[in-house]
């Protein structure tokens, strides 16, 4: 069983190892060259969390790609989904983190070239940039300057934040129109969804087309539920040389419930995963000294990472890594010629897995878990407790 023996630290590097060579898809799309050619093709798409400074395109499928830097391209856009515009843009250098904040209520100006992601395009168009230290929309009217929408947070003690909301004033001074006048703009928050909210609402009150760019539509969560087969092994040692037991291997079958949340970059390769899987080991040996009778019962509630490799929109493999937590355990060591143990408490365990999702609706995984310690009050005894398992579980349609 010595095979089963791999520390978390490099599961978790063969994960995002693997990660680093995963192909994702090219999607048809163009860009406007910096003398306003229009090339039409294929980019990259990486569902960028942070906007980006370069991209990958190809002008067909069995092109090779290039990196297109952001002084060769003055927009690019994934039909339909994605647009990103170069503009040469004042970029708040302050944070929003509290721990780091100032106690300037001006924003941290400096001028920089950047790639705006579109969020809606109109008459009043509204564009976002998230860099490594907050997050900051613009805007623009009929064509003209594109002028940051100012928000920033500061201290006017050392216990009290207030925040500069030049934004509002700004939204009410530009967006005048009769259907607008009744919006509180002293109440809306400086996030996404109350800012496209009060642009739509500017736009039908001008009778004005626009477009609204909302990125791949993509399924951000998952339900499954399904059987599931354990191959269970245990060793028991403890302070002497005869409480030693061996109980060999023991197969179990049980059910389990997993949530799967996906993470929102990167077009759903990575996603969060919570479960609930009832466990069981039990058996009784005879050795040289007598009988030994062992007991285990849990409520794993596993906790892991994932990384999906797509292999069409609904079909993808996928390594993951996670821990074992436990809840309504029960342990419990027997030996017919000493004093046994019995516990409530196991010790978290780690696992990784495989698996392929196919047409959305089945997972078949094959999971290991490498260790576990069961006792973890009754220190005297030590488990060497391994597990491997094979699942096949439904998605539910929502």
């Amino acid at each position: 069983m010595q095979s089963f023996r791999c520390p978390l630290a490099l599961v978790i590097l063969f994960i995002f190892s693997v990660s680093a060579f995963a192909q994702i898809e090219f999607e048809e799309a163009y860009y406007i060259t910096q003398d306003g050619v229009k090339k039409q093709g294929l980019i990259k798409n990486l569902g960028w969390k942070k906007n980006p400074s370069s991209f990958q395109y190809k002008s067909s499928e069995n092109d090779v790609p290039k990196v297109v830097d952001i002084t060769e391209a003055s927009l690019f856009e994934i039909i339909g989904q994605l647009k990103y515009v170069r503009a040469e843009v004042p970029v708040d250098q302050s944070t929003d983190s509290r721990t780091q904040l100032g106690v300037s209520m001006v924003p941290e100006f400096e001028t920089d070239t950047v790639f705006l992601k579109v969020v809606l395009e109109g008459v009043a168009s509204l564009f976002e940039l998230e860099t490594e230290v907050n997050k900051r929309f613009y805007f623009q009217i009929n064509n003209g300057e594109i002028v940051p929408l100012e928000y920033k947070k500061f201290f006017i003690s050392s216990t009290e934040i207030r925040t500069n909301k030049t934004y509002q004033q700004q939204l009410a001074n530009q967006l005048l129109c009769a259907n607008t006048e009744a919006i509180d703009f002293e109440k809306i928050e400086y996030k996404k969804r109350a800012l496209i909210a009060v642009f739509k609402s500017y736009h039908t009150c001008m009778n004005s087309d626009y477009i609204e760019y909302k990125g791949k539509k993509t399924k951000r969560l998952n339900i499954s539920i399904g059987p599931r087969v354990y191959i269970s092994t245990l060793e028991v040692t403890g302070s002497r040389e005869r409480d030693f037991a061996d109980f060999g291997s023991v197969t179990h079958f049980t059910f389990d419930i997993e949530v799967e949340a996906f993470l929102p970059f990167n077009n759903n390769q990575w996603s969060i995963l919570f479960g609930v899987t009832p466990q069981r080991f039990s058996n009784t040996i005879t050795n040289e000294f007598g009988t030994v009778s062992f007991d285990h019962s849990s409520i794993n509630v596993p906790v892991g990472l994932r990384f999906n490799k797509y292999l069409n929109p609904q079909s993808r493999w996928y390594l993951q890594s996670g821990l074992i937590l436990t809840m309504f355990g029960e342990t419990d060591i027997q030996y017919d010629y000493r004093n046994g143990a019995n516990d409530t408490v196991s010790k978290p365990g780690f696992s990784f897995a495989t698996g392929y999702i196919f047409k959305d609706m089945i997972n078949v995984q094959l999971e290991i878990e490498p260790r576990r310690q069961l006792f973890a009050l009754a220190t005297t005894f030590e488990t060497m407790y391994r597990t491997a398992s094979l699942s096949v579980s439904y998605q539910l349609p929502f």
